[in-house]
């Protein structure tokens, strides 16, 4: 019982107190009970959510830099993205339910309280907004990445694959593993895990995305649509093919792990002498198969996870936590990237979380754990 109720039975004990107005203040102080706390965006522009507005920013500047240099997007492609995008709204939709679902199962909440908290017309709304973001960012990421070799020609490779050996004491973590590794059974589950990257990215997102805390959803997007923003112009900056492509002469490719990845190296190589040699305003590519090293996104997204993971269950985290080291070391073991690729995008995925959590609101992990010990609606 909170100090403003015991103080209302106090007075209805009092002569001439008036009772009606009692009630009402009883059905008030429990209210205020009930009710958790909530956490908004720090701003909001003509209603648009922080997350919102970095989205349509990362999307006009990456149009902007393209018509600077003679470039544009192919309409074919918007259509394309769009249906995929469709595509996966009742996978997402499902799947997020199903999963944060079982989550609310397994701390024994209610699961009438959560089906009557996520069905409301509010959280449906937000739950578009968020993909409907997601995808302005991911268009954006793969327009600058596949165009990034006619923006900037310039490849980074021998320093990353020189920044590797120092940073690991003149050891070669590309050479190293592919030793290593060449007749162990677990390559190959590696190489096939680096596969499944998408799939745990999308199922991770609409878990996230399903979610009572509003607070926490949109912090999950937003940190999303920075990666992919600021990911595509470190692409930019600093450009590179990775060991499998600039330093296949230095190392071999596991046997295994050539039957599994090979397949996907050839299919971008193939698409990168197509972006390279198209003419002039003729998109004869693929614009969602770039190739890039710095940083690397798939150890960074589930570092990320990882990161907003705390916010909900120290468990989650320790999971994700597995699958970024998993990630990481399929990503230098297949020849995608270098080590170092992974350790920035660690350290990109922290950046994008601090930001997100401050710009929408997000509770501190010690606050967001206390209050996710009751109820808490979207």
């Amino acid at each position: 019982m909170s100090w403003q109720a015991g103080e209302i039975i106090r007075l209805h004990r009092t002569p001439g107190i008036d009772h009606r107005a009692l009630v009402i203040g009883l059905r008030y102080s429990h209210c205020a009970v009930a009710k958790p706390a909530q956490h908004s965006s720090r701003f909001r522009l003509a209603g648009l959510y922080p997350f919102e507005v970095t989205a349509l920013t990362a999307i006009a500047m990456v149009l902007i830099a393209l018509g600077f240099n003679g470039l544009s997007a192919d309409l074919k492609s918007v259509r394309y993205s769009l249906n995929a995008a469709i595509n996966l709204v009742p996978l997402t939709f499902i799947a997020g339910l199903l999963l944060a679902g079982s989550a609310e199962w397994l701390k024994r909440r209610e699961l009438r309280v959560f089906a009557r908290q996520v069905f409301n017309p509010a959280w449906l709304l937000l739950w578009l907004r968020l993909w409907i973001a997601c995808w302005l960012a991911t268009y954006a990421y793969f327009w600058l990445k596949v165009y990034t070799p006619l923006i900037n020609s310039t490849l980074w490779d021998d320093w990353l694959w020189s920044v590797d050996r120092w940073l690991h004491l003149g050891v070669q973590p590309t050479v190293w593993l592919s030793e290593v590794m060449a007749t162990s059974g677990a390559a190959g589950w590696l190489a096939l895990w680096y596969q499944l990257w998408l799939l745990t990215v999308v199922l991770a997102l609409a878990f996230f995305a399903a979610g009572r805390d509003a607070s926490l959803r949109r912090g999950v997007a937003h940190g999303c649509v920075l990666m992919w923003g600021a990911g595509c112009w470190l692409y930019l900056a600093l450009p590179a093919w990775g060991p499998v492509f600039a330093h296949a002469d230095e190392w071999v490719l596991p046997a295994v792990v050539r039957d599994i990845a090979g397949p996907a190296h050839e299919l971008l190589w193939t698409n990168y002498q197509q972006v390279i040699g198209a003419p002039a305003g003729e998109a004869a590519f693929n614009h969602t198969l770039g190739i890039a090293a710095l940083p690397s996104l798939h150890v960074g997204f589930h570092w990320l996870f990882a990161l907003w993971a705390r916010h909900i269950a120290m468990p989650l985290f320790w999971l994700f936590a597995v699958m970024t080291a998993a990630t990481q070391v399929a990503c230098v073991l297949t020849g995608w990237h270098y080590a170092v690729d992974g350790y920035a995008g660690m350290a990109l995925a922290w950046a994008a979380y601090r930001a997100a959590r401050a710009l929408e609101g997000v509770p501190a992990q010690a606050e967001a754990a206390k209050e996710n010990a009751g109820t808490r609606p979207a």
